[in-house]
């Protein structure tokens, strides 16, 4: 015997799954830029040693805070899509 599939809306669920993301990327996003950029890298006494090693932190600061935007904007357009238009009925929310 088949079962049926049951269709529902699961709107509000999904914009809680994509909410639940921003919310921290955008506190992560917040801690990076006084970690990458602000916080004077310790003396190892190689000046060569020292300017690579800060070079390889604002390098790493700025590509860890451009995914956190990333996520944050990503996340944003996806609520905002989920508020603005009403989708078909789903058997899930990862099937929206």
């Amino acid at each position: 015997a088949k079962s049926a599939v049951v269709l529902g809306e699961h709107t509000d669920k999904a914009a809680s799954l994509f909410n639940n993301m921003r919310v921290p990327a955008a506190v992560m996003a917040g801690a990076i830029v006084p970690l990458g950029f602000a916080v004077p890298m310790p003396p190892s006494g190689d000046p060569r040693s020292d300017r690579w090693h800060r070079r390889c932190n604002t390098l790493l600061g700025a590509a860890s805070l451009c995914c956190e935007i990333l996520a944050v904007v990503h996340a944003t357009v996806a609520v905002n899509k989920l508020t603005e238009s009403v989708p078909s009925p789903a058997p899930s929310v990862f099937a929206l």
